[in-house]
């Protein structure tokens, strides 16, 4: 739990988490959401994993650890795996309509060479 002294205004933020086979990239993440290029939403799809990609940076574990509220499952199952860890946020105040609707979503995913896990919001 965090806690705030003094002025709390009402923006929330989240974080989450990508554990992936080599680099993180929107054309992996876009694989995993599954969306059709025929389809209406596809444009919406790439723009929110070119979101999570650009906000989102490579790390270690233990500096994972140090820097989040970890979910040692999560981080577990990744390692285990042999990926790579990235760790990303949104803002609900950056004026992008797609990255205030990732604050609110939860956007879980697990396969092989994919993992997304969002942590929550503050």
């Amino acid at each position: 739990m965090k806690i705030r002294n003094g002025y709390v205004s009402n923006s929330s933020s989240s974080s989450f988490i990508i554990g992936v086979k080599g680099k993180l990239t929107s054309s992996k993440l876009m694989s995993a959401f599954e969306v059709s290029k025929k389809s209406p939403l596809y444009p919406l799809a790439k723009e929110l994993a070119e979101i999570m990609v650009n906000s989102s940076e490579k790390t270690t574990e233990e500096k994972y650890e140090e820097d989040h509220f970890c979910k040692p499952k999560i981080l577990k199952k990744i390692t285990q795996r042999g990926m790579n860890i990235y760790c990303g946020s949104a803002d609900d105040q950056s004026g992008n309509d797609l990255e205030v609707a990732l604050c609110s979503i939860d956007l879980n995913y697990d396969s092989d060479d994919l993992i997304i896990e969002k942590e929550g919001g503050y």
